[in-house]
């Protein structure tokens, strides 16, 4: 998938190839996005990048989750970092759409520690 490979640069050629994105379902509420990290993490930071060629609103509205914490809300600009403040551990992050709207996510970075098993935490 085009929102975990990488390539997060800022060419909004899309066409060169050098700015693929993962375009995730139609204009409607409740398009999902859900990465699996595999084993449990502690959270600290995720940075979603938004498409960079155009049509940065069809994020808007997007929620972002580590596990069932609330992180925050993308809107119309091209990076959002969200800081975990409390001690999320989780195996999965989503990003869920809230309103009537497409979701075209650039790019999706976690970071945390771990992994952790669960008698670790």
């Amino acid at each position: 998938d085009y929102a975990v490979d990488g390539v997060y640069n800022t060419d909004p050629n899309y066409h060169s190839g050098s700015n693929p994105f993962q375009h995730i379902g139609s204009n409607r509420v409740n398009n999902m996005l859900i990465l699996d990290l595999g084993a449990l993490f502690r959270i600290h930071t995720i940075k979603v990048w938004n498409r960079v060629d155009c049509c940065q609103n069809q994020s808007r509205g997007v929620k972002v989750y580590a596990g069932d914490v609330y992180v925050g809300t993308l809107g119309d600009d091209l990076l959002y970092t969200f800081s975990v403040s409390e001690d999320v551990y989780t195996q999965k992050i989503y990003l869920k759409q809230s309103i009537p709207n497409w979701m075209n996510i650039r790019e999706l970075q976690v970071f945390g520690t771990g992994p952790y098993g669960e008698d670790e935490i």
